[in-house]
């Protein structure tokens, strides 16, 4: 099998995990990670209960944990939400970010994905 033949095979095999779907959202947020101190990222998309972060030239790591702090966008007024997660994969520009224990539909239990759409 040649090179190109075989990152093919790769990229289809890859499973993805994801139970709820990915909305664009661009959001600041601001990651604790242990190894760095305060990381600033912008979020490219969310999902109910993850999220891909752009982290520029800053690199983690799968399984790295963090805590997050990004203002609640489905609020107007500023609410900030801290919550810890784990990095789930990582590329050059970001990595992508499981919520632990928090679910968007947590804080807004009606209609998530379309009020996190509307938002947008």
């Amino acid at each position: 099998m040649k090179t190109s033949d075989t990152d093919a095979f790769k990229r289809a095999a890859r499973v993805d995990h994801r139970w709820s779907e990915r909305l664009p959202l661009r959001i600041d947020v601001v990651m604790q990670y242990d190894a760095l101190g305060l990381v600033s990222g912008k979020t490219r998309d969310i999902s109910n209960d993850g999220m891909f972060v752009e982290t520029g030239i800053i690199r983690l790591f799968p399984n790295d944990s963090l805590i997050l702090t990004f203002a609640d966008p489905l609020r107007e007024d500023g609410t900030l939400v801290t919550v810890s997660a784990v990095v789930r994969h990582a590329t050059e520009d970001g990595v992508g970010l499981q919520l632990d224990g928090f679910r968007f539909n947590s804080i807004h239990p009606t209609e998530p994905q379309q009020a996190i759409a509307a938002y947008h």
